[in-house]
């Protein structure tokens, strides 16, 4: 081996693959789960052999099979060349031969989306993704080539260039950057083939490589994730990361270190490890369409910023020592299948053992932050198996989701997910892509509303855009939190939505349970009004009565007692979306409800909760009361529609109102002057606040 190569190891990596395979554990389990791969493409037997002669079949001509395709190739050109081994070098090299010989980019069938699909050059997408892996497969493998058949090969290839320069020029040129993934990817990928062209002499990569290296440049400094939240969600927004940092590493070998001089990889790792689901350890979709598993970027995010969080990250995601989750847990074929995932010969070639993991806590990551420009707010107790983890999302259109390339439009506004004990009690249902069996289709649901935890309108779901309303209060510090959205505009029908977050704690102050107030008046009336409520696959809905249900965990059989109520007698209703399980509350009349989400563990009694109507009070008014009893706390939750009302000793004119009951004078207040407890002053204002009084948290 020559030094040169390949473009992201010297010959001393090479050198050093046998010795650090049986030394490393770490590395030596990627290499071990490379050679699996390895072998099971090359076994007839195997449900993933890649039949080199059969032209006809699932890798050739489906968009899902090719993607795969060209990551196999990387995988055994990578294999073949770091273990010396013929057969999986053989294989790349006919892998890449057939794409030429028989111009297989252009003779894919089906439909994508919809669309029918013809090649791959159909989307700057999926020109990006091939010629990333296509460029470091042929890179690896050229020199076993003889001079024709490699020119072959490097020809075809530069018709993914070309194609990208099509897009490039509708796009309004090289310096016009779109910052959503595809046309992102599109560049970035063009940018490694072309290294890997100019290396084989066939051309002059200057102007492809300087497109490349300004979008990177860009989305990392320009991108919209100043808060390091990725745009797009953590899914895709990991999968361009992992271009940026394939590119990244070439271009500093070249002696070019300005994509990862870049500050933003340091916000971005800070950002995802603040979105790690505790005991999952993936991070929170986000509605991105599904938690992301592409990986490798951050071995190389570790190893160039010397990043223990990145490390610990990549660890936590993947768990190369534990039950090694190298890729999404759905069947290879399927539409979620890690095609562009897990990509060990980037993880293998990045990995520097001298870089330590280093956990959040240890890096000073918050356990608590709103971020504002994505409308995002997050509440955990810490990053453990048995931590909380509450995160609400109600996004601004006009302050990010609408900038151009922002594509991913979901009906969330008002969205939250739900972790504790372990469990995923309230889970994010990411865009809702159900495969069509039988055909390449999927379908979306994610911009219907219904693949999320939000209010439904006499079944309408959100459709319009939020500009003047998402989170409008925030309360971080005091005995309970409070996070207070609106998001009206977004329906057609609708006068107002809002609702109120209350994460309250027990007397030793560790979460207790959330309450969520929601507040949705409809313009015109309609026959019925509801929420919404998805929750893991694992789990089990067991219905206790008509307006409460108790969710049972799938990992530990942890519990958490989920019970709505409103103005007006509600029910709950169950049934399956996207292969788990739904709760639809719905009620007549009017949505002003309560919902209660207490987790519990399974060797704790249930929590007790009742409800009965407001009375007395000094302006006669409407509304209704819950009270609940867990782990020793009893509190009064009070909603009142007019005046004020009484109920379990205490007074309140406030639209919502959670008070402790024998708290020492605590209470979360919304849109309130008063509140009274057992005869004493809670809460006293001239005018309506929004407010969480009592004695701070200790």
């Amino acid at each position: 081996m020559s030094a040169l190569s390949s473009m992201l190891v010297d010959a001393g990596w090479f050198a050093a693959v046998r010795d650090r395979e049986r030394t490393d554990a770490v590395f030596g389990a990627m290499a071990r789960e490379l050679r699996r791969r390895c072998d099971e493409l090359l076994d007839p037997g195997s449900p993933r052999y890649c039949d080199m002669d059969d032209l006809e079949s699932f890798w050739w001509r489906t968009r899902i099979g090719s993607k795969q395709l060209v990551v196999a190739t990387w995988d055994l050109a990578m294999a073949g060349v770091a273990f010396d081994n013929t057969a999986y070098r053989e294989a790349a090299v006919r892998m890449l031969l057939n794409l030429a010989e028989h111009a297989m980019a252009e003779q894919c069938r089906g439909t994508c989306y919809s669309y029918e699909y013809r090649s791959w050059m159909q989307f700057a997408l999926d020109i990006g993704h091939a010629a990333e892996s296509l460029g470091a497969s042929y890179d690896l493998v050229r020199p076993y080539l003889s001079e024709d058949p490699s020119r072959r090969v490097g020809t075809y290839l530069r018709k993914l260039l070309d194609a990208e320069g099509g897009f490039i020029e509708s796009e309004g040129g090289p310096r016009q950057l779109n910052f959503q993934n595809m046309p992102v990817i599109g560049r970035l990928g063009s940018g490694v083939l072309a290294v890997a062209l100019e290396r084989a002499g066939l051309i002059d990569a200057g102007p492809h490589v300087e497109t490349a290296r300004h979008a990177a440049l860009q989305y990392l400094d320009h991108g919209g994730h100043e808060d390091g939240v990725l745009p797009e969600g953590p899914m895709y927004g990991c999968a361009v990361l992992k271009h940026i940092a394939v590119l990244g590493s070439i271009l500093k070998a070249r002696g070019d270190d300005a994509i990862w001089a870049s500050g933003a990889w340091d916000r971005i790792v800070d950002g995802l490890a603040a979105q790690i689901i505790p005991g999952e350890g993936l991070p929170n979709p986000l509605n991105d369409c599904y938690s992301p598993r592409v990986t490798s970027w951050l071995l190389d995010a570790a190893r160039q910023r010397r990043s223990g969080l990145a490390r610990w990250l990549w660890e936590t995601m993947v768990r190369p020592l534990g039950e090694a989750r190298w890729d999404a847990p759905v069947p290879w074929n399927d539409i979620r299948a890690p095609w562009w995932n897990g990509l060990l010969p980037h993880a293998m070639a990045s990995y520097d053992p001298a870089v330590a993991p280093r956990s959040p806590e240890a890096c000073g990551v918050p356990l608590r932050r709103h971020v504002v420009s994505r409308g995002i707010v997050d509440d955990r107790t810490g990053w453990g198996d048995q931590d909380w983890y509450l995160s609400v999302t109600c996004l601004p259109d006009q302050r990010w989701r609408n900038r151009r390339g922002s594509l991913h439009r979901q009906a969330d506004r008002g969205h939250f997910a739900l972790y504790a004990f372990g469990e995923q009690f309230a889970i994010d249902s990411g865009y809702g892509n159900e495969p069509l069996a039988g055909t390449t289709e999927v379908l979306r649901s994610g911009h219907t509303g219904e693949a999320h935890n939000v209010p439904e309108i006499g079944g309408e779901m959100q459709q319009g855009c939020l500009y003047a309303r998402g989170v409008r209060d925030v309360v971080a510090d005091a005995w309970a939190r409070l996070v207070r959205v609106e998001f009206g505009e977004c329906y057609s029908n609708c006068v107002r939505a809002a609702r109120t977050f209350v994460v309250v704690p027990d007397e030793n102050g560790d979460p207790l349970y959330v309450a969520i107030h929601d507040s949705v008046v409809p313009r015109y009336p309609v026959a019925s009004l509801g929420l919404y409520l998805h929750t893991h696959e694992q789990n089990e809905v067991r219905l206790v009565d008509r307006e409460t249900a108790d969710l049972v965990g799938g990992v530990h059989g942890n519990r958490c007692r989920v019970a709505t109520t409103a103005m007006a007698p509600g029910r709950f209703a169950v049934d399956r979306f996207c292969g788990h399980a739904r709760l639809h509350y719905q009620v007549q009349g009017g949505l002003n409800a309560i919902t209660l989400m207490v987790p519990y563990r399974r060797d704790e009694p249930a929590p007790v909760v009742e409800k009965i109507a407001g009375v007395g009070g000094d302006g006669g008014g409407k509304g209704y009361a819950v009270r609940l009893q867990a782990r020793g706390v009893t509190d009064v939750l009070m909603v009142c529609a007019e005046g004020s009302i009484a109920a379990y000793g205490c007074e309140s004119d406030a639209e919502f109102a959670v008070v402790r009951m024998d708290g020492g004078g605590k209470a979360a207040v919304v849109d309130g002057t008063a509140v009274t407890c057992a005869g004493q002053v809670v809460f006293s204002a001239e005018q309506r606040r929004t407010v969480v009084a009592g004695p701070p948290p200790r």
